[in-house]
């Protein structure tokens, strides 16, 4: 799991820079080693992201929250300031290059990139994965959908989306990387109560779980980006599994460390 996220975390984090512009709601269903997940999009307040018929990421009038069922029960918690707690933005560029190579996915027409990180200066460039991108218009919000989803989730983390070069992203949407693949998308109004909480949960605050972990990513100070192993998520995952368990296993039956994994490891295998 750890390699899958830190071959895709760069890679979607560094194309999701998008316009905030109109457009209808969308549900697209992506399939992985894992199994499938689901974006449900209505605009930039409102959406949803489903791990699994247990585990969502769920943005409601514009607060974020991390959702899980056990035996029948919801807990939810509030994410509200968990992407000011995440440590420093990635400082290499990314690169997509058109590969010359046309596909049609889940009856959408895409062209496939090279996605690389590096940087001009150096004029070292590394490849990181391959994506599939489609300019056709049913597809943008789900990367719409992504870029929201980093921008709360993620935070400073990711990488600097000014910093993409070789193509407009904002013109894009997401079919195909190595470790997801669209199969299928609508366009269909979706129902406004998929986008609020479930009925009678109790919403608990999120601890700051990151706190130490800040401390020992600024004292390492890059560390995190060397080699084409690292990104964002893996590392988080890494550095904070066990803490995260054991600081938050007395506040929620499921921690928001087992949250975590299961709603980010669906946007990112």
């Amino acid at each position: 799991m750890q390699t899958r996220l830190s071959t895709f975390s760069l890679t979607a984090a560094s194309l999701l820079l998008l316009t905030h512009t109109a457009i209808a709601d969308t549900r697209a269903v992506y399939e992985g080693p894992d199994g499938k997940f689901i974006i449900e999009y209505q605009d930039d307040n409102h959406m949803r992201f489903a791990t699994g018929d247990d585990t969502f990421m769920l943005i409601s009038g514009g607060e974020p929250y991390m959702i899980s069922r056990d035996n029948g029960n919801w807990t939810a918690m509030s994410a509200k300031g968990m992407a000011g707690m995440l440590g420093k933005q990635a400082e290499k560029k990314t690169r997509l290059t058109p590969m010359g190579q046309s596909e049609t996915i889940a009856g959408y027409s895409g062209e496939r990139y090279r996605v690389e990180v590096g940087d001009d200066w150096s004029g070292e460039w590394k490849k990181q994965s391959e994506v599939v991108l489609s300019k056709s218009a049913d597809t943008l919000p789900t990367m719409q959908a992504m870029r929201r989803l980093v921008e709360v989730f993620g935070g400073k983390n990711m990488t600097n989306f000014d910093q993409v070069e070789g193509i407009d992203v904002s013109k894009y949407g997401m079919l195909v990387s190595d470790e997801m693949r669209l199969v299928s998308l609508s366009t269909d109004d979706l129902s406004d109560g998929i986008f609020q909480l479930p009925p009678g949960v109790q919403v608990t605050q999120m601890p700051d779980i990151f706190g130490q972990m800040n401390k020992s990513t600024d004292a390492a100070s890059g560390t995190a980006e060397s080699g084409q192993g690292s990104g964002f998520l893996s590392d988080l995952l890494s550095e904070t599994q066990q803490e995260a368990a054991d600081q938050t296993k007395q506040g929620t039956k499921e921690g928001v460390g087992d949250v975590i994994r299961e709603g980010i490891r669906g946007l990112f295998n």
